[in-house]
């Protein structure tokens, strides 16, 4: 399988219409955001089943992309199909079936590396299928010289969106800040696969390996970093934190937020820094104030925007707290139980509630204009 990276999707000149499966409310920045796609015209989303009530208000806002769950049907127009995880144990021979109906309609395919893995450990291999992911140059990160031992300033303007898990909104952050500051030249790491179709880079694989000491991977990331702004020269450099900075409960870890925490020393002088939360009907000044010392004195970030997600989190009783339970709520729900908080320092805004969002980036890039040593 060949790598099609971010800079291949911004490099195509004529765009190709593009499908995915599953379509699942955990991919839904590819409706509220189809306008950032690079390279495809996004025209159909095809589910495994009947579609949720979540899946179809998300596609209701846009009636010229089909949702159905026929297959066959959802893919007549499309050039590519993108095949995301997400699918049951038990719903894996799916991805089979369908992909070699797609391959006898003369589709490209187009997988994201997890799901690559997955059908890996079920012994399928689709050897015709693009994966997507972002090709970084070998030797710019093996010429890293991290063994010096200390961290090099990074000196670019840093905008972190960090988050409490799935479904809470970082990603439809990146995005909306990607199309508020398109007019500058931006660096802009994202906390999702899919980025790499709305032409962002991602971080670099050695960040996960946790054979790695810990201390190196900080210091090669920071390295990392400082190479790609020197040779990318931007004026903005944003981030999307890996995973949840930090556990739900004693059972879901969420790797005790080692990913976003070795993020987070590795960049060391983040200028803005952005919290996504799960919705909560009871929110209170000291409830945000907690996460806000949580990101100062553990990622060393100060967190004074605040995305509430139009998801709140139950934990299964069933399972004893080891699994968590979603609920999705509509606009209307959020509106009106949004929080107001009488805070000059604390921004609050519902990204995919579309409140308080555009005075959330006029009030970022002012901060950013403000001082000058920053932008």
């Amino acid at each position: 399988m060949r790598k099609i990276s971010n800079k291949d999707v911004m490099k195509g000149d004529n765009m190709e219409r593009i499908s995915i499966f599953p379509a699942l409310y955990s991919n839904r920045e590819m409706v509220n955001y189809k306008h950032l796609l690079c390279k495809y015209t996004f025209v159909s989303a095809i589910t495994a089943a009947t579609p949720t009530p979540e899946i179809e208000r998300v596609y209701h806002a846009c009636p010229n992309i089909i949702l159905t769950d026929d297959f066959e049907d959802g893919i007549k127009e499309s050039d590519v199909i993108l095949f995301l995880n997400g699918l049951s144990a038990e719903s894996t021979a799916l991805y089979s079936e369908y992909i070699t109906i797609a391959l006898k309609q003369q589709k490209k395919i187009l997988l994201t590396r997890d799901l690559q893995a997955l059908l890996q450990k079920y012994e399928i291999d689709i050897p015709d299928a693009e994966i997507l992911s972002e090709n970084i140059p070998p030797l710019l990160i093996d010429d890293l010289a991290f063994r010096e031992g200390y961290l090099k300033r990074i000196e670019v303007p840093i905008i972190a969106v960090m988050g409490l898990g799935d479904y809470c909104g970082k990603f439809s952050c990146e995005l909306a800040l990607k199309d508020y500051f398109k007019q500058y030249n931006l660096l802009q790491y994202s906390s999702k696969e899919i980025g790499a179709l709305f032409g962002f880079s991602e971080l670099p694989e050695f960040v996960y390996q946790q054979n790695i000491p810990l201390t190196d991977r900080i210091l090669k990331l920071n390295h990392f970093l400082y190479h790609q702004c020197v040779r990318e020269n931007p004026d903005l450099l944003i981030i999307g934190f890996p995973e949840a900075i930090i556990p739900n409960n004693r059972k879901i870890l969420n790797n005790f937020g080692e990913f976003s925490f070795i993020v987070s020393q590795a960049v060391l002088n983040i200028d803005i820094g952005i919290m996504c939360v799960y919705y909560n009907e009871s929110f209170t000044a000291e409830y945000l104030q907690e996460y806000r010392n949580c990101c100062k004195y553990k990622l060393n970030c100060a967190a004074d925007y605040f995305n509430i997600a139009n998801t709140a989190i139950l934990y299964d009783e069933i399972s004893n707290e080891s699994k968590l339970q979603y609920m999705f709520f509509s606009k209307d729900k959020v509106n009106e139980n949004f929080p107001k908080f009488d805070s000059e320092d604390l921004c609050v805004f519902g990204i995919e509630s579309d409140l308080n969002t555009q005075v959330m980036l006029d009030k970022i890039r002012g901060e950013l204009t403000s001082n000058l040593n920053v932008f």
